[in-house]
């Protein structure tokens, strides 16, 4: 292991290639840690992410500095998966400054993205990201995990961030990771209405949210104490999934209520299939959400992919409170 936090004189200093948000400089590295002025540092501007390869064979190590958001549609995601593919084929130390994702949720749902084999909403740190990564995929990858003072996924404030600039362009605080789903799965149809995220308002001329309840309440009877809230002088905008009283997975809700929408109302609500595949990874769950398959297939549809997921999390975790899957 490279000797990068305490470096002496019979020790030379590293050079180490960063991939870093600059704006996280202040807040990533651990307060015992002294920074040498004769270390070499290279940053990346992220999310303007751009090098070249000669820069990485120049280097001794790479050291992954970004705040993940918890879901998968997110570029820092795929700079971590990068980096430990390059840190392993060239024989590199992979340094990760270990974080909470964004979206303050231990629990693993959505449908599942081949690309990173892991579940749309994962629940990892970063760290627990690239021992998984490192792991299953790039094997012989050495890795160094540097646990940061808020480092367990309970740590984050519940309401507001914790660090003082926008990090995300989906998640503006933690308490937003509850309804990602839900919003990146209405911002796909012509139902969306910009408002607070962490309201979801469906806007439709012709659908009747108390039908909707009615019709919900016939395949669950948890969703018959759903609350519907409207927008005053709007009859078109109403909110259907106030849900916090209702026992039922986040997934599992906003996907009954759109594919109910979708078959009652086939001429006034439309999906867009390739930007839900393009935010989720998977290219299944549109053509599911179209299909008149019962609804009980979403719940299984992806139950290999999981039950192997958690098999390999209980291997990998840092941290002894483990995801749960909704």
């Amino acid at each position: 292991m490279l000797d990068v936090l305490n470096p002496s004189d019979q020790i030379a200093i590293p050079l180490i290639y960063i991939f870093n948000a600059p704006q996280w400089k202040g807040l990533s590295i651990p307060e015992e840690t002294i920074w040498m002025d004769s270390t070499i540092i290279r940053y990346q501007q992220y999310p303007y992410f751009h090098f070249h390869i000669r820069d990485i064979l120049s280097c001794d190590a790479i050291l992954f500095d970004m705040q993940l958001s918890g879901i998968v549609d997110d570029p820092a995601l795929s700079i971590l998966q990068i980096a430990a593919s390059l840190a392993q084929k060239h024989d590199l130390e992979l340094i990760v400054c270990d974080r909470p994702p964004l979206a303050r949720v231990d629990t693993c749902q959505g449908p599942w993205h081949e690309g990173f084999e892991l579940p749309y909403q994962y629940g990892l740190t970063s760290g627990e990201l690239a021992h998984y990564f490192g792991t299953y995929f790039f094997p012989g990858l050495r890795l160094s995990i540097i646990p940061m003072d808020i480092r367990n996924r309970q740590d984050i404030p519940h309401l507001t961030s914790p660090y003082p600039v926008k990090v995300d362009t989906l998640l503006l605080n933690s308490e937003q990771g509850k309804y990602v789903i839900g919003l990146s799965l209405l911002q796909a149809t012509n139902l969306y209405i910009e408002t607070t995220r962490e309201n979801l308002w469906f806007g439709s001329p012709s659908a009747d949210p108390f039908f909707l309840k009615a019709k919900l309440s016939d395949i669950h009877p948890a969703f018959g104490h759903i609350s519907i809230r409207t927008v005053r002088n709007d009859t078109n905008a109403f909110q259907i999934l106030s849900l916090d009283k209702v026992k039922l997975p986040e997934f599992y809700k906003i996907t009954a209520c759109l594919r109910l929408m979708l078959i009652l109302y086939p001429d006034q609500v439309f999906l867009d299939t390739q930007a839900l595949a393009r935010k989720t990874g998977s290219h299944e769950y549109g053509e599911l959400l179209l299909s008149h398959t019962p609804l009980d297939h979403f719940q299984v549809y992806w139950e290999p992919e999981y039950r192997t997921f958690y098999e390999r999390m209980k291997r990998i975790s840092l941290y002894r409170s483990e995801a749960k899957k909704e």
